[in-house]
């Protein structure tokens, strides 16, 4: 191991508790680890009120046996530990009870439990999982790396965020940010993208997390598909400190190991109310692409401008008669010419009647582009009157002013 460097302010104590080494700093007391060094605790640290550390190099702290390997600072007012690294190692879990800031907090280990809210620059997730239960784990910097993975946590898959995670954002400079939240079993990461396109106004930080969805049942339509029901695997919920003031954002929800998908067949959904809906415009990437097929591992929706519970909700065609529709216009008819169109019928043909019945014999009929334009005679008499479109699916009718 390299040396050691380490700067005392006032008494430094070892105790030993059950067999395990217990560094205790007593009141007044400072611990400096100057850069480059490494201080390697194999067992826990214990800070009293009105102690510190400042850290600028390494902390290992260590469970190599059954006892306790924790973090557990209680000093009353907050400060920075400094910009280097707190590792939590070893062969079981620890915990960390803090109001300090950390520069790099690193878990390698089988978990790490959060028995207060836990602020750090940076976290490096190698193995085990972070269970914050009713804290937070938070980054205070808004830099898109905060949370880091290396390549045996690929994806984050052996290391992530169970419960309460709070990301401070920067939309205008940074445009991505991965957020790797799940629940105890395993990860489901969330992506919030695009963020400098149209930066989010008046909001400092979000805070996410995963769960199991509140309600299945969608009563929305969308590119003339039908959502059926919310997928049983999981819902995030994300909501920002402030209501933005403007501003969008893309949103990639990971469906990793999801069943009951099928490629353009899923989207993403939001519980803003009492239902899940579509949120008001926004869009879907185009079919067959990143974020509509299952083998791309996420489902997109572009340009949300709204917060709260997302899920991802499977959807079928509508039946045809769900998509047809049809529409004469303008009304009123101002430059005697009006058109009509429709979609997903076949039109056989049409009437026009004035308000008392009698049909009326029109001008000049033109057809193009599945639109029909229909041009009245220069001294048509102005009123209401009723046109009848004779489709495949029966008689439609719309009313229209001449003026």
């Amino acid at each position: 191991m390299k040396k050691i460097s380490l700067l005392l302010s006032a008494t430094l104590t070892v105790f030993f508790v059950n067999a395990q080494d217990v560094l205790l700093a007593t009141g007044n007391t400072n611990i400096t680890v100057e850069k480059n060094a490494n201080m390697y605790v194999g067992g826990g640290i214990s800070l009293e009120n009105k102690s510190s550390i400042h850290n600028d190099g390494t902390i290992f702290i260590a469970k190599t046996n059954t006892g306790k390997a924790d973090l557990i600072d209680n000093t009353n007012a907050a400060y920075n530990y400094g910009a280097g690294s707190f590792i939590f190692w070893g062969n079981g879990t620890q915990s960390v009870k803090t109001i300090a800031r950390f520069g790099i907090l690193e878990v390698n280990n089988k978990g790490l439990n959060l028995l207060s809210d836990i602020s750090s620059d940076k976290w490096n997730l190698r193995n085990g999982v972070v269970n914050t239960g009713s804290y937070y784990a938070i980054a205070n910097a808004s830099q898109s790396s905060w949370f880091g993975a290396d390549a045996d946590n690929s994806r984050f898959s052996r290391s992530w965020i169970n419960g309460n995670l709070r990301q401070y954002i920067a939309p205008a400079s940074v445009n991505n940010y991965v957020l790797p939240v799940g629940d105890a079993i395993r990860v489901r990461p969330c992506e919030m993208d695009n963020l400098s396109k149209n930066p989010l106004a008046g909001i400092q930080y979000v805070n996410v997390s995963f769960a199991r969805p509140q309600g299945w049942n969608v009563n929305a339509t969308e590119n003339e598909m039908r959502y059926k029901a919310v997928n049983t695997a999981g819902m995030w919920t994300i909501t920002p400190d402030a209501k933005p003031v403007s501003g969008s954002y893309d949103l990639k929800l990971s469906v990793a190991d999801f069943t009951g998908l099928w490629d353009n067949r899923f989207a993403v959904v939001n519980k803003s109310a009492a239902d899940w809906t579509v949120p008001a415009g926004s869009t879907l990437p185009a079919d067959g692409s990143f974020g509509r097929t299952v083998s791309g591992g996420y489902a997109q929706r572009n340009n949300i401008k709204v917060f709260n519970q997302f899920a991802v909700a499977s959807m079928d065609a509508l039946p045809v008669d769900a998509t047809a529709s049809y529409k004469v216009y303008p009304d009123p008819v101002t430059d005697n010419e009006f058109f009509i169109q429709v979609k997903n019928y076949q039109l056989n043909g049409f009437k026009m009647f004035a308000a008392d019945g009698k049909e009326i014999k029109l001008g000049s009929v033109t057809r193009k582009d599945g639109q029909v334009k229909v041009n009245l005679p220069v001294s048509f008499t102005k009123g209401s009157y009723i046109i009848q479109l004779d489709t495949d699916k029966g008689f439609k009718t719309a009313q229209i002013i001449v003026q």
